[in-house]
């Protein structure tokens, strides 16, 4: 009787749980989306720039808010190193969008300007350094959980042993040169100079096409998801057996 009862709980319980992971993956498809156009501030338009940015923020509440479990389990457990460097980033992307919504209050022209929050020549210099760490950690954090995205497609190949070589071939190959061009936009538009305030000014190419500039930064995203996903295996490298591996 008590293993039934137990059984039901669980197949409920996982028949809740099966709409929130969905919820999950929107929530986080839409925010790295959002980011990307925010990015964009110049080929956008400001007042567009703040409704998403405020969007962004809420999605940011929510997603937290559907992974309250991991704050729970905040000071619990040991801490392995890629433990300790998963929270420290997480830690670091809070710090990003709180100065990032903090500093938009004090640089607002439409949305928010009705409150008329003082500062806003310390509000831009604020916003440009948060926004550059906002989208790097991002990128980053992203990269952690490329290991689950890997695995998942392994297995969908797995069944398909004649073309998985060629697609594990095919995605990584994909994936480094996306990377590689990310690293060439990332110094070719001087992003470590907003990283680290190198400049007070921030220079827009306005006349730019907003489809090249979105995918330069999905191809920065990428790199930076890639220096994730190589942090992690850097952190908790374990002895594999060995001989050939397929790169996929």
């Amino acid at each position: 009787m008590a293993d039934g009862i137990g059984t039901a709980l669980t197949a409920l319980f996982l028949q809740i749980m099966k709409p929130i992971f969905y919820v999950r993956i929107a929530v986080d498809i839409s925010m790295a989306a959002i980011l990307l156009f925010l990015l964009g501030w110049h080929l956008f338009g400001n007042f567009p720039h703040e409704i998403l940015g405020t969007g962004l923020f809420v999605l940011f509440s929510i997603h937290n808010i559907l992974n309250f479990r991991w704050y729970r389990s905040l000071f619990r457990g040991r801490y392995t190193v890629f433990r300790a460097v998963q929270t420290a980033v997480i830690l670091l992307l809070w710090l990003s969008i709180v100065l990032t919504a903090a500093s938009s209050l004090m640089i607002s022209r439409d949305v928010w300007a009705f409150l008329d929050v003082p500062g806003a020549a310390v509000g831009r210099k604020i916003h440009l350094v948060a926004t550059a760490w906002l989208f790097v950690l991002s990128g980053v954090h992203l990269g952690f959980h490329g290991e689950a995205v890997v695995g998942k497609i392994r297995r969908f190949f797995k069944r398909r042993t004649k073309t998985a070589f060629t697609a594990g071939i095919f995605f990584t190959v994909l994936t480094a040169a996306a990377a590689v061009y990310g690293a060439v936009v990332f110094v070719r538009r001087r992003l470590y100079s907003d990283l680290f305030l190198l400049s007070e000014f921030k220079f827009f190419d306005f006349e730019e096409s907003p489809a090249v500039f979105l995918a330069e930064a999905v191809c920065m995203t990428v790199l930076f998801a890639v220096a994730g996903f190589c942090l992690r295996r850097l952190v908790t490298v374990k002895k594999r057996p060995s001989g050939f591996r397929r790169p996929f």
